[in-house]
């Protein structure tokens, strides 16, 4: 006897797929978190926190609820909107064509993604808005991208057929990736020293962990920044660099602000040598061991549905490229340090006090080039890396908690967002880049 299949409506079953992605993208860290956490004392207390946590996911006002409303409300309102505005397109100042489709795909996803993300922010009535903020501000960094892209692609087309499509402009297509992460990666490292706080804390605790930097040394820099810490003058600092010193084996005046101007090279070097070329080959190939123990593994697992000589070979060429990227990414920025405050900087506009490099100026040229560094991955590569990065920059101007009377404005910048992304799928699938488009392929194939 032959099994039946159970027939699944083509409009619900983007609903089913997003609802199941979204079930287990909430489900399974919380799952690992739990397996690898839970010490054998608390064995016994495993399945209960498991099974809670299965349970919670089918809450209304959790992730998975929110991808079927999103996507899945999207698409059953599709039909309803599309009807309604291609009667109104037929109207005699309209076009006909797809236009309609467009615009109904943008109504549909609009009125889905704001009942979402209000669906989504139910249920803590007492707390302050801003628990799904990253998730808006990733939809705005990927309706941004989609807008942008959409707009370059147009004005490569009207100046190829024109015939004057140019080499610069070319080189701008190419590097606009690279262009986009240097941007947001150094908005990133620049709140990191001076307002850690408007980052996410895993990725703070995360950039720290990389820097391999002693906290007195950024506190340090933190207090330059504020006036606190000032160059020949006794403001009660001496001790705070003093300290560092003394656990380093140095002599501890060359951490006291009055007697030693500038702070030495060396105290950011973390005592290693006074030489920056040396200490920057040796943070890239300290940072590139780190990430190299980080990727190959991630890689390895990518590629054994197929395991192969190959496949290895590809896993090793690959995770020592992303390796050495964020090796590079690292040298760079302690480089351009040392470069802005003794190297160049001093000789080329010697009229400048140390403090004046000291105060700012100094991180502000590490974070403005070390970004560069992604020159080194794949085009492909850059792409995804600035589409991690946009939505922490975005971050960084944007409160964490705010007031629930605003959270309209959340609701219609998200709703707005995620209206774009979808339309421009629906006009061009390879306009929406990355991970983002492959997901999207899938629920709505």
């Amino acid at each position: 006897m032959k099994s039946r299949r159970i027939y699944i409506p083509q409009s619900v079953r983007p609903l089913l797929r997003a609802y199941l992605l979204g079930y287990a993208s909430f489900v399974s860290p919380r799952l690992l978190h739990i397996l690898v956490k839970t010490s054998k004392p608390e064995a016994v207390n495993v399945f209960v926190k498991i099974l809670e946590t299965l349970r919670k996911a089918f809450e209304l006002n959790q992730f998975p609820a929110f991808c079927a409303v999103t996507v899945g409300g999207w698409r059953l309102l599709l039909p309803v909107i599309k009807t309604a505005v291609k009667w109104i397109c037929n109207l005699p100042s309209y076009s006909g064509g797809t236009t309609y489709k467009l615009i109904a795909n943008f109504f549909a996803s609009f009125i889905s993604g704001a009942v979402g993300l209000q669906l989504l922010n139910g249920g803590y009535p007492e707390e302050p808005a801003g628990r799904t903020l990253d998730l808006t501000l990733w939809t705005a960094a990927r309706a941004l991208d989609a807008l942008i892209g959409g707009f370059w692609s147009r004005r490569k087309m009207r100046r190829l057929e024109s015939g004057s499509w140019s080499r610069s402009e070319e080189g701008i297509g190419k590097l606009a990736d690279a262009m986009a992460f240097s941007l947001t990666a150094g908005t990133v490292m620049f709140a990191w020293f001076y307002i850690p706080e408007q980052l996410p804390w895993a990725y703070n605790q995360w950039i720290t962990g990389m820097s391999n930097l002693d906290p007195r040394v950024i506190v340090a820099l933190r207090r330059i920044r504020r006036g606190d810490f000032i160059y020949g003058e006794d403001t009660g600092q001496a001790n705070l660099l003093g300290s560092y010193c003394k656990d380093m084996g140095l002599p501890e005046v060359l951490g006291d602000p009055q007697r030693t101007i500038p702070i030495p090279c060396r105290l950011v070097h973390s005592g290693w040598t006074d030489s920056c070329e040396k200490h920057a080959v040796w943070r890239f190939w300290s940072s590139w061991t780190k990430a190299f123990a980080m990727y190959f593994p991630l890689n390895l697992v990518v590629r054994l549905r197929r395991p192969s000589l190959r496949s290895l070979g590809q896993a090793l060429l690959q995770s020592a490229r992303s390796s050495a990227f964020l090796g590079a990414f690292v040298a760079i920025f302690y480089y351009s340090v040392c470069l802005t405050r003794t190297r160049l900087g001093p000789r080329l506009f010697p009229n400048f006090s140390p403090m004046f490099w000291d105060k700012g100026l100094i991180v502000k040229m590490g974070c403005m080039l070390c970004g560069w560094s992604v020159l080194i991955e794949s085009p492909t590569r850059r792409a995804e890396m600035s589409a991690f990065v946009a939505p922490k920059a975005l971050g960084v101007f944007f409160p964490k908690k705010y007031s629930r009377k605003y959270q309209w404005r959340e609701v219609l910048a998200f709703a707005l967002s995620f209206a774009v992304v979808m339309t421009a799928f629906q006009a061009n699938k390879a306009r929406v880049r990355g991970v983002t488009g492959r997901l999207l392929g899938r629920i709505i194939a």
